[in-house]
């Protein structure tokens, strides 16, 4: 890319150079079908407790922003909401669709 570090741009300079908002609809495209699918599984998950933040024992830090964030954010729900939403399996890949062209359009 050529840019240096003096030259104090930006993240959304360098997306906007990169053409990197599609970046953004590529993730949501990506994590959302994952994360439905994770929530759909009925017995004690790893993967869905870690996702989720639902380990039993010492409160660590989390960074800040995480998965659930990402997913609460592009989906507009509450997390209660879009567990819900995950079973129906239809309706979760609309939902994706449209998730991911609001993340590309912005």
């Amino acid at each position: 890319m050529g840019i240096s570090w003096e030259e104090k741009k930006t993240n959304d300079e360098i997306l906007q150079k990169v053409g990197g908002r599609q970046l953004h609809g590529m993730l949501a495209k990506r994590k959302l079908p994952y994360f439905g699918q994770l929530m759909r599984k009925i017995e004690e998950n790893l993967e869905k407790d870690i996702i989720t933040g639902t380990i039993p024992g010492n409160k660590r830090r989390r960074p800040p922003h995480s998965w659930i964030n990402n997913i609460t954010d592009w989906m507009d729900m509450s997390m209660d909401k879009i567990v819900q939403t995950a079973w129906d399996r239809e309706y979760w890949r609309d939902i994706v669709h449209r998730a991911a062209k609001v993340c590309n359009d912005e």
